[in-house]
Formats: C-alpha cells, sequence, structure tokens
C-alpha cells in the first residue's frame, strides 16, 4: 500500500484500486471520499454522505460528525480510519465498538488534543498526518506500507 499528498488530501494505492480522500478535483475512475458535508456529491465512486459502501472489495463506512464525515475503510487486510478535524466522544466511541483498533489512521487538522483521543481509543500502528501534526514524525512525499508486516511508524505527508 502507498499513500501520497495530493493537493489538500491524499492518494492511496491499495490493491488495484486508487482511492482520493478530499481531492480538491473528483479523480474520474477512481474512488473520491470526500469529508466535508458542504459538497452534496455522492454518486457512483464518489463518497461524501455517511453510510455504508463496498466498492472493489473495499468497504467504506462513513459517519456524521456535527458538518464532517468520518470514515473506516476495511478490506481483508487492513483497517484505516481518515479523520478531518474534531470527532466527538459519541462517534469515536460508536467507530471502537464496531470496529476495534485500526492499522492505520491519516489524520487532518488534529490538535493535540483530539490526537491523544484519538490514538487512546484506537491505538493505530501507523498514523499518517495531512497537514499539521501534533508531535515530531518525519516529513515524506509518501509512504510505502507493508500490510502483511506492519510496524508502528508516524509520518508527515508533504
Amino acid at each position: 500500500m502507498e499513500i501520497k499528498k495530493i493537493e489538500n488530501g491524499c492518494e492511496i494505492k491499495l490493491n488495484e484500486n486508487k482511492i482520493y480522500l478530499d481531492p480538491i478535483k473528483i479523480q474520474k475512475d477512481s474512488i473520491n471520499i470526500l469529508s466535508e458535508l458542504t459538497r452534496k456529491i455522492n454518486y457512483d465512486k464518489v463518497f461524501n454522505l455517511p453510510g455504508e459502501y463496498e466498492i472493489n472489495g473495499i468497504f467504506i463506512r462513513g459517519f456524521r460528525d456535527n458538518d464532517k464525515v468520518i470514515y473506516v475503510l476495511y478490506t481483508r487486510e487492513t483497517k484505516i480510519i481518515f479523520v478531518n478535524g474534531e470527532i466527538s466522544e459519541e462517534i469515536l466511541n460508536e467507530i471502537y465498538r464496531e470496529f476495534g483498533e485500526f492499522d492505520i489512521a491519516i489524520l487532518k487538522n488534529i490538535n493535540q488534543k483530539n490526537y491523544e483521543k484519538i490514538k487512546d481509543k484506537l491505538k493505530f500502528k501507523v498514523e499518517i498526518f495531512l497537514t499539521n501534526s501534533p508531535k515530531k514524525v518525519e516529513k515524506v512525499n509518501s509512504a510505502k506500507i507493508n500490510l502483511k508486516k506492519l510496524e508502528e511508524a508516524s509520518y508527515l505527508l508533504t
């Protein structure tokens, strides 16, 4: 699996799929996941509403939290959470009850308090920051992650 920074989001290559998180421009023939509820787009391979979806063996679950959608992406190999900004205790607990611990967290616009709350609850091994990082992390253009041999790592995509 590879994750690289694009515009204000990221591109994930997972198996034969390309997944774009918060792209400025919708990427045709790819999975597009938008965390802002202000864009009322939800069709084909573009998701920006809460709900359950499945496409090409990737299961997607969106949880509404105020004006944002928190996404969980999962396959047989991995569980990923994508959080943009604040996450309420209620939604965090609901996600934990349903999915337990995570392999990877992709975090955008996260402050120290919110980061600690999410990390303590979901105990992910790999953390990818798309904007600011509340702690010292390695700055990289892209991150290659071996899902079969997952090791703890922290990255800020630049």
